[in-house]
């Protein structure tokens, strides 16, 4: 009796001790929430907006234009590190003129005053303006700066700076030989809320309802890891942003002077980010662990691991699921990424999803889905404020479409699951990558570009098949692992319902036999593996023998014709920087190259906008004589005296009907050749346009709004090309995938099925300022040399400017990121044949989809004639021949 007494005290000594933990977790996320909302409103973590900004050039009369253009730069600079705008630089304004208004003078950038300035600021749909006013003595430099607000004209902020000099002056410097607070006095922070912003309201609120059930009593279980999940997705978006000191790409650029690293430290933004979200990730965390591990302790030693070790974690191991599949991908860990991760990568989400509930599930799946996403797609966050988040909703929205018919499939697939999971995502990976929203980054199978005999499986089922085998190996091994636990069998019926060794009983000969049954149903747990080994197999050797016959084909006959091309990489970008400087970096980089060369080579190739002009325009005779005019005439007489064939990016136009019948003109970002006596041999025009950067692929009627807002993010607004142009060269047929189209499969098989010998891609990545982009973006196309046995050529303004073999072999001599280089690629031109890929193109996926479709039907008429049967047996019925379990 006594003892029963004891034990009751100690329950109820148990219950009030947790109790009394609850309520202070409830207070002090309450704590937390309220002064989280505090700080979102006052202090230096409060919300701001940073109003688009431009500087017009100074006001001045004895500097000359080089002079001003130095002090242009080094006021732009205090303006864009005060972090309180958003600038438009002059060269994309420039830009925007050039490709809107063919009559555009550049003189309309230099308005005679401040109300010429703000009419121009209105124009271009911008929120503030800055004026300068220089005045110049032997003695005695000054620059007084205005930040006007565009609508009403009135001055928010002015500063004003002397020094001794111009060269003091730039150094920074005053005239009392004290540094100049420039930055401080041209800040001006405007408050507001932004579309984060909203999100990490949400996330209060939320924080705000786990600490009032808890200071009640009631266990907010799983809430909190709805409250986890988010922040930390929050902070790592912080963090990346606090990684270019919050700055957007040209905010960044003109802040550093071009270079890639600023030289401010971003420590202060790493702590802002800390102090906005480190207070939810600590003391939900901190519950979630305590938690985890009290469930833990409940379950008995006679139930099974991944119930303890899993289920009870599955938050975490989706995390990490989500960091092996981001890193086995080009990454800021590794240039070329960890390959072998992706073999392994998704078996713990697998692992999640096979145990928790469907409704949880699809949570954890979407949670994955937005980390690798942020993972691999981190360098979005350094070009400007909205391509990050809209890649990381577009995932969101994409995991949950996905993940919601993944979690059934995996609960009605039973244990053959290991073989429709895979195909099932080959198929979202495929309806992800096409249409008008299209974007293929983030195949697992491209991480496999090192491994040559299974990546040339390409040829046949396209990247795909190599998708398929990686995912595969992921789900065959989660379905070893919960075989074991849940008595799987795939050979010979039901379920083993007791995997444990009998005793002895009965003769020796009958304990062995059952013994050896016994460890025959364990056996059978890894049946899943030996399908995956065997489908590995398979592929290896065949691919294998491909590689044999392509390799021969190509290099085992020493009589095979060669073209020789050279690939420049300028280290530019031709949306930045002035076009004459980009121009004069290509044209020496040209001679350098030739000067290297014995003879000439067959073909010169510049990059994605390698020279931006419009050439068929700026070349007609009534147009020769302008500014644009004469520095087209240059390029061709430049090309011309080459005396060799040159590939090069563009802008080229045609003009079109509108829907009211008016002739307009559109532009098109376009790749031109020119012969080597200076004709133009023709243009292919960009079809496969980036969303939202190149053009805006909603109706802009029905969302005006939205429109107007990436207005202010510099959309293109390009054209969109009808026609797949191949190249005729006197040696060669060149097709020339645009940009990011490289990176898609059928894309460039059309092209190919045209009688292409070379791929040249022509791309500007300079604009990521990270190298893992331009890595992630070349790698990636890689595939297309495999899927149709023809080599890749890559030109592009930063890197990867790369040659890649017919069998995905990168050849040496690629110029580092972020450096001024060439290739000279010396590439066989055998006699072409079409591969199956390019002949019967996304065939695999489409398999993929009828096979995932068949099991859907398969397991619903399964389980109808379960209930069937189930019903004959409540009436008295006799149950017909059982039915094995799936």
């Amino acid at each position: 009796m006594n003892v029963m007494k004891i034990s009751t005290l100690f329950r109820n000594t148990g219950v009030v001790t947790k109790t009394i933990q609850l309520r202070i977790f409830g207070l002090l996320a309450i704590a937390v929430a309220v002064i989280e909302l505090i700080l979102c409103f006052t202090g230096p973590i409060s919300f701001i907006q940073r109003p688009t900004l431009m500087l017009f050039p100074p006001f001045t009369t004895n500097l000359s234009a080089e002079q001003i253009a130095e002090v242009s730069g080094f006021i732009e600079k205090q303006i864009a590190l005060t972090n309180s705008y958003s600038i438009t630089s002059h060269s994309f304004i420039e830009e925007y003129f050039i490709r809107t208004d063919p009559e555009f003078d550049k003189s309309k950038l230099k308005p005679v005053d401040y109300q010429e300035a703000q009419e121009l600021a209105q124009e271009l749909e911008l929120e503030r303006f800055a004026i300068a006013w220089i005045y110049s003595t032997s003695n005695h430099f000054e620059i007084t700066v205005s930040i006007r607000d565009v609508k009403e004209g009135t001055i928010l902020h002015s500063g004003r700076f002397v020094s001794e000099s111009l060269e003091t002056m730039l150094q920074g410097i005053g005239k009392d030989g004290e540094p100049l607070d420039m930055q401080e006095d041209l800040a001006v922070q405007t408050k507001g809320i932004g579309f984060t912003d909203y999100l990490v309201l949400v996330l209060l609120g939320l924080q705000l309802i786990v600490g009032v059930l808890a200071l009640v009593g009631c266990d907010p279980g799983l809430l909190v890891e709805i409250v986890w999940a988010p922040a930390l997705i929050l902070f790592v978006f912080a963090y990346i942003y606090a990684l270019s000191a919050n700055m957007d790409y040209v905010q960044r650029y003109i802040a550093s002077s071009g270079q890639l690293q600023l030289a401010e430290s971003t420590a202060l933004e790493q702590l802002y980010a800390l102090l906005r979200y480190g207070p939810i990730l600590i003391l939900n965390g901190v519950y979630y662990v305590c938690q985890a591990k009290r469930r833990a302790s409940r379950i008995s030693g006679q139930q099974n691991w991944v119930q303890r070790y899993i289920t009870n974690w599955a938050l975490p191991w989706v995390l990490l699921s989500a960091a092996l599949f981001g890193f086995s991908f080009p990454s800021m860990i590794r240039l070329d990424g960890i390959g072998w991760l992706a073999w392994i990568s998704i078996v713990p989400l697998l692992l999640v999803l096979i145990t928790s509930k469907p409704t949880m599930g699809v949570f954890y799946g979407v949670v994955f889905g937005t980390m690798q996403a942020l993972i691999i797609n981190y360098w979005h966050g350094t070009y400007d404020y909205v391509s990050l988040h809209l890649i990381t909703i577009a995932f969101v929205v994409e995991f949950l479409l996905f993940m919601i018919p993944l979690v059934l499939l995996i609960k009605l697939s039973g244990k053959w699951g290991f073989l429709i999971v895979p195909a099932a995502w080959v198929v979202f990976d495929y309806v992800r990558s096409i249409g008008i929203l299209g974007y293929p980054w983030g195949i697992i199978g491209t991480t496999q570009f090192q491994f040559l005999p299974i990546i040339q499986i390409a040829s046949i089922t396209g990247v795909w098949g190599v998708n398929f085998v990686v995912l595969l190996c992921n789900a065959s091994i989660a379905w070893a692992l919960a075989g074991s636990v849940f008595h799987r069998t795939w050979l010979g019926g039901g379920s083993a319902p007791n995997t444990a060794i009998p005793a002895n009983t009965g003769t020796p000969w009958r304990n062995f036999m059952a013994r050896v049954k016994t460890r025959m149903q364990h056996l059978q747990s890894l049946f899943p593996v030996a399908v995956f080994v065997g489908i590995f197999g398979i592929c290896v050797v065949t691919g294998t023998v491909i590689l044999f016959r392509v390799q021969h084909r190509l290099y085992g006959r020493p009589d095979i014709e060669r073209a020789t091309v050279v690939l420049l990489q300028q280290n530019t970008d031709p949306r930045k920087h002035e076009y004459r400087k980009n121009f004069e970096k290509l044209m020496e980089l040209t001679d350098q190259a030739l000067l290297q060369l014995p003879t000439k080579p067959d073909l010169v190739a510049w990059p994605e906008g390698g020279f931006k002009l419009d050439i068929r325009y700026w070349s007609m005779p009534e147009r020769q004589k302008s500014y644009w005019g004469r520095v087209v005439q240059e390029f061709r007489d430049y090309q011309k005296d080459l005396d060799t064939w040159l590939m090069t990016g563009t802008q080229d136009h045609a003009m079109i009907l509108d829907p009211q019948g008016e002739r307009i003109r559109r532009n098109f970002n376009s790749s031109l050749l020119l012969d080597g006596q200076g004709d133009i041999n023709g243009f292919y025009h960009k079809i496969n346009l980036v969303p939202f950067s190149e053009y805006f692929p909603l109706d802009k009627e029905k969302f005006v709004r939205l429109y107007e807002m990436f207005q202010k993010y510099d959309i293109s607004n390009w054209g969109i090309g009808d026609d797949r142009v191949v190249y005729q060269h006197e040696k060669m047929r060149i097709a020339t995938p645009i940009c990011f189209e490289d990176a898609f499969s059928d894309h460039v098989r059309r092209f190919v099925l045209q009688d292409v010998d070379i791929i040249l891609n022509m791309s500007n990545d300079y604009w990521s300022l990270s190298p893992v982009e331009g890595r992630q973006h070349g790698l990636f196309s890689l595939f297309r040399a495999v899927e149709n046995q023809r080599p890749v050529l890559r030109t592009t303004s930063s890197g990867y400017t790369v040659y890649i073999d017919a069998v995905g072999r990168i050849q040496p001599g690629s110029p580092e990121p972020y450096t001024e280089g060439y290739v000279v690629a010396h590439v066989p031109l055998p006699e072409n044949k079409f591969t199956l890929y390019t002949r019967w193109g996304d065939w695999f996926p489409i398999a993929c989809v009828i096979a995932v479709l068949a099991s859907v039907l398969w397991a619903a008429v399964h389980w109808m004639l379960k209930r069937v049967r189930k019903r004959r047996v409540m009436f008295g019925d006799r149950l017909p021949n059982k039915i094995p379990n799936g």
